[in-house]
């Protein structure tokens, strides 16, 4: 039977070669688009999944309204005190651990061996590898990070320092100043992970002295607290304890205000609110509408198979109707009918297997992943694949089966059956409008995520980012810093300098408490320091009062009208000349900036504060006059060397540094353009086919058409005016749930574009003009037959 049932589906595929073949590419590239999908959110949804104790591993996250719930704060960050202050009162949490992300610095061996290594780097303690998974090669688990001034490298980082020599026991120095000793080597940090670490010094090296320098009030977003609860302690029960934690340890602070909630590893890499140290995340909403994509794409070719299977029904009459005459049943022609799809569908999954290697190969340097078929968990993929098989084998095959089965000999045989007898017309149309709806949806959401990625682009932040080179200073000496921008001065094509902490936006952000002296409580805000040519240098717009005056120490300050509006005031000019108390230190306002983004246009401008604090200045902003400027980095790199010739010169443009910032939305905008040229290929093949079908239905009368006098267009109008139609009220459909979909997609975006209606006629045209362009060959090629050949045909 099962024999019998191959070899008359391999004659049905011969019989009908266009046809097998528009419905193997339709299911080759849907299945393709499904698969590559499916190990794209595996390996998303995978990420630090492989730690033993993934479901009871958090982090302490915070957030703070200041503004009246019009601007609330999130960060990742503690401050460097809470842990300690935390361990003791929570007693029932079963372990924690802090890390300190240093990121950056030079490995010197001391052997003329120097490595700047730009990431990678943190302080934290021995508690970490018995809370996180990460396997020591060579070392003692039960003293490693116990010390001060030990190191544990990865694999990776000890054979780029030692090579084949025994690492432990090795020093070397970092940035010239930490002394270190290698204790351990850890293996190296797997590709789905947000821990990114090669190289884990103990905390305790710097521990003093960063405690010293910051208190409560201070937060940065390197400095992170994990903590482990055992099965008895749950996350409720630990948040319930941080109003009272927060009223003992932030003093007089706005309590109320602020929270401290306890974030699940799982959520690590999916938040909107809070980074992470791998620098990678993706909303949780951009997994599910992945698989939303997957899921369309191949209900599209579903549509195709089912459309071209019915309105080829006709030509398979008479072979149902001698079946049944020769004692075949109806469930027996479903098998046979079911097989054929079954067939069909196995044979596209074998050729989806090479498409998807094929554009893995162009798609894992582009998403920095490594994919693969054959590397994925083989259960989760084998299991997926049998799903994709039998459901689409009965989705696409169920109905026409049921449709081709059901003919009665006795109009089969006589070869008198019609579209209402073959699946029927109204079903074919309904299934076209639901294709083209998704073809349009893709098109619109296409053109709007495009538009709205130019926008984030192009958006003014605030500042100006056009030639301006910001170069990494590694160490805190004033006057080589001073000297060196002095030098830069002298450059022809240097038009400006600055030194400051950081340029106005970038990845890392600080954030303090502050205190107006004419207004009660205490309001949050992030620091920017800098020296007095940081506005002129970024293009800050002062909308009152002066400059900040040059400072090593903290005097006055600028703040912008976030902040200024945040403790009420309305008018710049009133807010000149009032008291702040920060750090201990108290100063006046010298003036208000406007309001710029200190990090990306995907999140709202935060309260700020701008002084003047030497010490900490670890870029220097440089403004070029627009020319060589290729000449002009070299010019100072060679002067960089002169005055800091230990270490390697590292700088980046500031509008390149912004434009990472919408990385993920850059991918997200690439992959949205390829899976909607998938779906608008996959409705063209099935158009395509249908024309095709269409055609051969009306050759006669055609000729009879053209022999009355019809023209080449009156053809054309015949053959397309339908469809056209069709198209028409997809768009309607596809109009209302795209503009939904894509307001949904755009809330999570506070600064975004506005719809109109534009842009979706636009999607709808090109939709139209695609259908037109598919049935156009087709069409003409009917159209333009010498009615004398037509007229002949059977």
């Amino acid at each position: 039977m099962f024999r019998n049932i191959f070899l008359i589906t391999l004659r049905n595929f011969r019989r009908n070669k266009i046809h097998t073949i528009i419905n193997l590419s339709g299911l080759s590239l849907g299945i393709s688009a499904a698969i590559t999908i499916f190990l794209l959110l595996s390996f998303l949804l995978s990420y630090d999944r492989y730690h033993k104790n993934f479901d009871h591993i958090y982090r302490l996250v915070s957030s703070s309204d200041n503004n009246g719930g019009q601007n609330r704060n999130h960060t990742p960050g503690v401050p460097v005190v809470l842990p300690e202050a935390f361990k003791s009162d929570f007693p029932s949490v079963k372990d924690q651990v802090f890390v300190h992300y240093y990121m950056a610095g030079n490995v010197s061996l001391g052997n003329g061996k120097d490595f700047y290594e730009n990431e990678g780097i943190a302080f934290t303690e021995h508690s970490f590898f018995d809370i996180f998974d990460r396997k020591l090669i060579q070392g003692n688990p039960a003293t490693v990070l116990r010390d001060p001034g030990k190191v544990v490298l990865s694999q990776k980082f000890a054979k780029k320092y030692f090579g084949d020599a025994d690492p432990i026991g090795k020093t070397f120095k970092l940035d010239f100043k930490t002394d270190l000793v290698v204790e351990a080597v850890m293996e190296d940090f797997p590709e789905n992970t947000d821990f990114p670490f090669d190289m884990l010094i103990t905390y305790n090296t710097i521990r003093e002295q960063l405690e010293k320098d910051n208190g409560w009030g201070s937060i940065s977003s390197d400095d992170q607290l994990y903590v482990l609860l055992d099965e008895q302690t749950s996350r409720e029960e630990i948040e319930a304890g941080m109003p009272a934690f927060i009223t003992k340890y932030f003093g007089d602070h706005n309590t109320d205000k602020k929270k401290i909630e306890l974030q699940p590893l799982a959520d690590l890499h999916f938040s909107s609110y809070y980074s992470n140290y791998s620098f990678k995340s993706i909303s949780k909403e951009s997994l599910w509408i992945m698989a939303i994509i997957g899921v369309f794409l191949l209900i599209t070719s579903c549509v195709n198979f089912i459309n071209l299977s019915t309105a080829l029904a006709v030509k398979r009459s008479k072979e149902v109707g001698i079946r049944k005459v020769m004692g075949s049943t109806r469930s027996i022609l479903i098998i046979q009918l079911i097989g054929e799809t079954a067939l069909m569908v196995f044979v596209s999954m074998l050729i989806s297997f090479g498409l998807v290697e094929l554009a893995l190969y162009y798609l894992n340097p582009f998403l920095g992943t490594s994919l693969s078929i054959l590397s994925t968990n083989s259960v989760e993929l084998v299991s997926f694949l049998v799903f994709l098989f039998v459901s689409l084998t009965l989705l696409a095959g169920l109905y026409p089966a049921k449709v081709i089965s059901g003919f009665e000999p006795i109009y089969s045989l006589k070869n008198n059956m019609n579209n209402s007898q073959t699946g029927g017309k109204k079903l074919r149309q309904g299934l076209v409008v639901f294709q083209f709806v998704i073809s349009q949806v893709f098109i619109i959401g296409t053109l709007i995520v495009n538009q709205q990625i130019q926008y984030l682009k192009t958006e003014d932040m605030g500042f100006s980012k056009e030639a301006i080179l910001n170069v990494d200073l590694f160490e805190s000496d004033q006057v080589r810093a001073k000297s060196f921008k002095n030098d830069l001065l002298n450059l022809k094509d240097v038009e400006k300098v600055t030194l400051a902490f950081k340029p106005p936006s970038s990845g890392s952000t600080s954030a303090t408490n502050l205190y107006f002296t004419s207004k009660p409580g205490d309001y949050g805000a992030e620091v920017k320091l800098a020296d007095k040519d940081y506005l002129d240098t970024y293009e800050l717009k002062l909308l009152a009062g002066e400059n900040i005056t040059e400072s090593d120490t903290i005097k006055d300050f600028l703040i912008n009208e976030s902040l200024m509006r945040m403790v009420g005031i309305t008018d710049p000019q009133k807010a000149v000349g009032e008291e702040i108390k920060i750090w201990g230190k108290k100063g006046l306002i010298r003036g208000v900036v406007k309001d710029f983004h200190t990090r990306s246009m995907k999140e709202k401008v935060s309260p700020l504060i701008l002084m003047s604090f030497a010490p900490y200045y670890e870029t220097v902003g440089i403004k070029l006059i627009s020319g060589n400027m290729q000449n002009t980095v070299k010019e100072i790199e060679k002067l960089y060397k002169t005055h800091y010739s230990n270490y390697d010169f590292s700088s980046n443009f500031f509008d390149e540094d912004i434009a990472s910032f919408y990385e993920n939305e850059e991918k997200m905008s690439t992959m949205s353009n390829v899976f909607a040229l998938i779906a608008i290929f996959i409705g063209m093949l099935g158009l395509y086919g249908l024309i095709a079908y269409l055609t051969e239905l009306k050759t006669k009368e055609i000729g009879i058409r053209k022999a009355l006098g019809a023209s080449i267009w009156d053809v054309l109008i015949l053959l397309t005016k339908d469809y056209t139609l069709l198209i028409v009220v997809a768009f309607f459909f596809a109009m209302p749930l795209s503009w939904w979909m894509m307001m949904t997609w755009l809330e999570n975006y506070p600064f975004h574009i506005e719809l109109n209606f534009l842009i979706f006629f636009i999607g709808g045209f090109i939709s139209l003009m695609v259908a037109w362009i598919t049935a156009g060959y087709t069409s003409v090629k009917a159209a333009r037959l010498n009615p004398s050949i037509s007229l002949r045909d059977n």
